[in-house]
């Protein structure tokens, strides 16, 4: 015989407990009144629910109370519920957590009134006494169920009589759930999954995986829900206590004053108990991942490893009740040798600006910003050297968002879920281009001019001075004018891209902020002075805010007077 049938049988125990309870009940009723069983409101409890790891000893059931009892493996053990009347509304609804459980409903008719002659002689309280035996001899057993999973039993017109819910923890010592009402409570205490309740992996690597569920609408007012994900090595969780109690492990049962009767032996007896009890420990976190995600409805597991099995859940929780609902899992397996390189592939951070150089032979190129958290916003700028360049960004490996980019675009986005950030450029012509890239999380507001072209004033142009003039805007920004020979640049598509923070501080004749309330005079103008006679220049003007890529101005150029 196992070591923990050998302690005072629980199942005996809670059965003599409860019928002691019950005639207790009894007897306390004033003679003048009916013998009958007190009413469900009399057995409810006036307290708070129990604690999760709380020894349920009294084998009542309240009425609406979700009740966390602590379970002995292999001890099966009987609770009680009282319905008065015919045709209630009857919900029993059975949670396990660390072990699958085996439960058993039987209901038993309540004890026969007796207003005879005969009766009123008799002592009362044998009389309940024999009646109350008597039903209990006859149950009628109205189902029995074994598994993991959450159960709801439901009677839309239940009988009057004791229903005794017997349950045994199968595989180990564990917590379990139940909830008893004669109200429809079972459909508002736990959210509602949706019609589409799998979870669908998206993306997964080496070592990464992502996946998504649908959005699960709130089933009461003022239930304010969230979402709790579980990635394990070991096998899928069917409900969020399960999870919990292997990743945290449960503790040993504990005693509230409802469960003392006052007798000298209970302390001991209670001692004994807390003794023999066996909790789930916590499985290593290689293991068993669990965390909650709030409201976002998409997650990246960063720890898999290369070549593994991983099971997914996720849990919805009714922050209102504490209650929670699983989705259908999912199981991935993440592809094992080494990762196959992006062809060409480019990383850009936050706040970073790169320009590369696009051919047609380079159609797989692509840039990667990952975002490791949710972000409030993002920004993606693009300014195209020559030409339009087809844009295309994806989520993952969801497309995003596509469009065509001529000079300069910006691509805002709000609420960002985590993730990589792929941007591609498909359709490249055979002619080399150039794109620089900048992204930001912080953008700002950049305003272009209407008109982009830098003046050139001939008639003020000297063998050592050339005046030139661009449009502003009605927003404070920053312009900087730039001047280079045009003998020492190389490449003029090369050099409409170049970055600003690029060029040497010599290139540079003026930075300065500017701005004018009304944007048809705002005309800015600027002489460079120093130049050398007969020498081609060209000038460009930048346009840039802070948390923004700057813009470039059509170049100008120019070619100094040989003789003055």
């Amino acid at each position: 015989m196992n070591r923990r049938t050998r302690m005072p049988t629980l199942d005996t125990l809670g059965y003599l407990v409860a019928l002691g309870n019950l005639i207790v009940l009894l007897v306390s009723v004033p003679k003048a009144g009916c013998q009958g069983l007190p009413s469900q409101p009399q057995l409810a409890f006036e307290k708070e629910d129990y604690p999760a790891d709380h020894f349920h000893y009294s084998h009542q059931l309240p009425d609406g109370k979700e009740m966390k009892v602590y379970l002995f493996e292999n001890t099966p053990t009987k609770f009680f519920f009282v319905v008065e009347n015919d045709h209630s509304h009857l919900e029993i609804t059975v949670t396990p957590c660390a072990s699958p459980v085996q439960w058993r409903l039987y209901r038993k008719p309540l004890p026969a009134k007796d207003d005879s002659e005969e009766s009123k002689e008799t002592d009362p309280f044998l009389v309940q006494t024999v009646s109350l035996q008597r039903n209990l001899n006859a149950p009628l057993v109205l189902g029995s169920w074994l598994g993991e999973s959450r159960v709801n039993y439901t009677d839309y017109d239940a009988e009057a009589g004791l229903y005794i819910l017997d349950i045994n923890s199968t595989k180990s010592d564990s917590i379990v759930s139940v909830l008893a009402s004669l109200t429809p409570l079972a459909s508002s205490h736990y959210p509602a999954i949706p019609p589409d309740a799998a979870v669908h992996v998206t993306a997964k690597t080496r070592n990464k995986l992502t996946f998504r569920w649908a959005d699960a609408s709130p089933v009461n007012a003022g239930a304010v829900l969230e979402y709790c994900v579980s990635v394990s090595k070991v096998r899928n969780f069917r409900t969020r206590c399960s999870v919990v109690a292997h990743a945290k492990g449960d503790k040993k049962p504990s005693f509230s004053s409802e469960d003392r009767w006052g007798f000298r032996w209970e302390k001991v007896h209670m001692r004994e108990i807390r003794s023999k009890a066996r909790p789930v420990k916590p499985m290593s976190p290689r293991k068993v991942f669990y965390q909650c995600v709030g409201s976002d409805r998409e997650f990246t597991y960063r720890k898999a490893r290369p070549g593994k099995t991983y099971y997914i859940d996720v849990f919805v929780v009714n922050n209102k009740t504490d209650a929670a609902t699983a989705y259908n899992g999912a199981v991935a397996k993440t592809p094992r040798g080494k990762p196959k390189p992006r062809k060409k592939s480019t990383t850009i951070m936050d706040g970073e600006r790169k320009t590369l150089k696009l051919q047609k032979k380079d159609a797989a190129q692509a840039v990667v910003f990952e975002a490791k958290h949710r972000l409030s916003s993002l920004a993606l700028e693009f300014r195209v050297c020559t030409g339009r360049l087809s844009l295309e960004i994806f989520h993952n490996t969801t497309l995003i968002h596509t469009s065509t980019a001529k000079r300069w675009k910006r691509v805002q986005m709000k609420n960002v879920l985590p993730g990589d950030y792929v941007i591609k450029f498909p359709k490249l012509h055979k002619r080399k281009t150039f794109v620089s890239i900048y992204v930001t999380s912080k953008p700002s507001k950049l305003t272009l001019p209407r008109d982009t072209t830098i003046k050139v004033f001939d008639n003020l142009t000297t063998c050592s001075n050339v005046t030139v003039a661009w449009m502003g805007t009605n927003r404070k920004q920053k312009y900087c004018l730039y001047v280079k020979d045009r003998a020492e640049i190389r490449s003029l598509k090369r050099q409409k891209c170049s970055e600003m923070d690029a060029r040497p501080t010599s290139e540079r004749v003026l930075c300065t902020e500017y701005r004018h309330k009304d944007v048809n005079k705002a005309v800015m103008s600027a002489t460079v002075s120093g130049l050398k006679p007969n020498t081609h220049y060209i000038l460009d003007v930048y346009l840039s805010k802070k948390h923004s890529g700057p813009v470039v101005y059509d170049s100008a150029q120019v070619r100094t007077k040989s003789a003055c």
